[in-house]
Formats: C-alpha cells, structure tokens, sequence
C-alpha cells in the first residue's frame, strides 16, 4: 500500500503544524522540523526504525503511475541522512523496518520468489523470510513475523487461525495461532499476539470478532484475558520491556476507538486520541521510553493525549513515528507542503 493511503487513515483531521523551513539538526525545539526531503513527488518514506540515539535507517519506494520500481535507503549517522547501498535480491520491495540495536537491524520485503529480510550486523546481508506482517525484532536471536491470516466459513461464523514465524538466530520455526490475527508486538522479553476469534466478518473493510490475546511462554503462545468483547477493525498495539501493554481498540457498539492500558497487573481504559476517527487502522505504534507512545503525531503521555501537530501549517500528517533511544525524541514520516514526503524530527536530537 503506497503510503498516501496510510498517512490518510491515520490522519483523517489533517491537523498540521507551521514551519518555516528545515532547521539545524542540533536545534532544540518542541515542534516538528524536517531534517530530509526525498527527491520528487514520485519518492514515498515508507519505513523508519530507530537502534541508536545518532543511528537510524529509513527505505523510499520510488513509483510511476501507482506502480513500485525501486527503493533505496537512507541512515542517519547523528547529523545528516545520506543515502546507503543496501545489497538486497532483485526485484526487492520493502514493507517494514525494525531493530533491536545498531548491529541488528531489518527491513524485511517481498520479491517475485518470496519474502525476504534484509539483516545489519556490521555489513548487510538477505536471508528468505516465511511472511511480512508485524516485523517485530528483540535480539539477534530473536525475531517475529507472521503471515496472513487463514479462514472458513462454519455456517454460523469464520473459522480462523494465524501462522507465526519465530527466529532463533539459525532458523524459523511456525507456531499456529488458533485466531484471526491483528497484530504481534514485542519489548524485551514480552511478546504478544493481537487478534480476534468467533469473527463475524474477516473483511474487508473491517475485520469484526471477539478481542484475543496471546501471550508467548518461552515455548508456546498462551491464550490470556483480553480486555475487550467484540471489535471491530485493526488493532495498533505497542509493548515496553517492563511487560506493559497498550491496545488501540473499537467495541463494536461505540463511535470511537479507546485506550486499553496493561501496567503489568491490571487492565485500564481510556479515551482514544481526540479527532483520530473510529477505526485506527494501520496505525503504527511506538514506546517512547517513558510512560507512553507514539501514535503518527499524537502522543499518548501516560494521562493525557497530546497532539503535536496543530491546525496551521505546512507540514501534513505523521506516519511511522518511532522513538529515539535514550531521549525523549523521536523520528517521523510526513508529508510537507511541496507534496514531497519527509523525515522530521520532534525534540532535541543529540
């Protein structure tokens, strides 16, 4: 999906923020400043992960009349983002970043045989990949995707299950999920998996079941409570090391989706971000190294939602938001006002 649609769905306000113009990488500032703009409005950002306080890496698809034909790949080495020569097998399209260091670093893709996962560890190298869906990275020797669900119809509802992919280091082993699945999020040694069972509808447009969660052991994924009956939609989920959990979610009987909180022990509900519309799909979520995340221009703080981007302005819509390690930044794609897309940051950067 090129990323005009996401940015769409996650910013149905198209709320914005002025600004004058890219500013040095070493200005302290609360608002939003680019730090890149690809090179022609045929150029999308579509991917950024963050290992290091002055190390990330980001991919651009370049298109023509709707179709893929390239990417390339950009780091950023603490002052500038520069292009990078990522090795990667022909006809190569990356779908999504994510890192556990600056030595362990993924994007993982499609070719014409299959799926893939471009891997840094000091050089880059292409490994198959079983899916591409939720590409979630801990450690070297721990990684996780999953594919697309599976499902049939019973007579009364859809009989769905889930495949996902575990990485130890040397190979993939599958571990089925009895469940329509949603998403998969990890942090540490916290793993979960994110879906819906008894599903009425599995879409499209919106995928409607009871709410179920999956929680991994070690060995096996264990069915735990959910804090939700029956949704509907997407569920944008993020995970911290310290076991918390936070759920975006839509019950089928409410106008807007809502904040469900796991602080370790207990479940909590909130209000979800004022103006994001009912149905969070495709919303990317990322920890912010503190008391909440990131969620494309919002930030959810722990008590209340903050919205960075404000009605005014030049720079439009936020996608892909990620932390930055070690600070209280982070990393954006957005769109600016010359129709290109952007990288931008929001706060200091070291």
């Amino acid at each position: 999906m090129r990323l005009v649609a996401k940015l769409s769905v996650l910013l149905a306000a198209a709320s914005c923020l002025a600004l004058a113009g890219a500013l040095p990488a070493s200005a302290a500032t609360t608002h939003w400043r680019v730090t890149y703009r690809v090179p022609s409005r045929n150029d999308e950002l579509e991917g950024v992960t963050a290992p290091g306080s002055r190390d990330a890496w980001a991919f651009v698809s370049r298109y023509s009349q709707d179709t893929f034909r390239s990417a390339f790949y950009l780091h950023w080495n603490g002052h500038v983002w520069s292009r990078r020569n990522v090795p990667h097998p022909a006809g190569f399209v990356p779908y999504a970043a994510s890192s556990s260091s600056p030595t362990n670093v993924w994007i993982i893709g499609q070719t014409s045989a299959g799926f893939a996962v471009l891997v840094y560890n000091g050089s880059w190298h292409a490994n198959p990949a079983p899916g591409d869906l939720s590409l979630t990275v801990l450690a070297s020797n721990d990684a996780w995707v999953m594919s697309g669900p599976g499902c049939s119809f019973s007579g009364r509802a859809w009989a769905c299950s889930t495949t996902t992919y575990h990485w130890n280091g040397t190979t993939w082993t599958p571990f089925t999920v009895p469940a329509y699945g949603l998403n998969l999020v990890g942090a540490g040694r916290h793993v979960w998996f994110v879906g819906a069972d008894h599903v009425t509808s599995p879409g499209p447009p919106y995928e409607t079941g009871r709410e179920t969660l999956y929680r991994w052991s070690g060995r096996q994924w264990r069915k735990v409570a959910a804090p939700d009956g029956r949704i509907r939609g997407y569920i944008p989920a993020v995970a911290s090391a310290a076991g918390k959990l936070w759920l975006l979610a839509k019950t089928v009987h409410t106008k807007e989706a809502h904040l469900d909180y796991w602080n370790g022990h207990r479940w909590s509900r909130h209000d979800g971000p004022p103006g994001f519309g009912p149905y969070p799909n495709g919303g990317l979520m990322s920890y912010d190294g503190r008391n909440g995340f990131w969620i494309g221009s919002y930030q959810w703080t722990g008590r209340r939602w903050v919205n960075t981007l404000p009605i005014g302005s030049t720079l439009y819509g936020m996608y892909d938001t990620v932390h930055i390690p070690g600070t209280a930044s982070a990393w954006a794609i957005g769109e600016g006002g010359s129709g290109r897309f952007v990288m931008a940051a929001h706060g200091r950067l070291p």
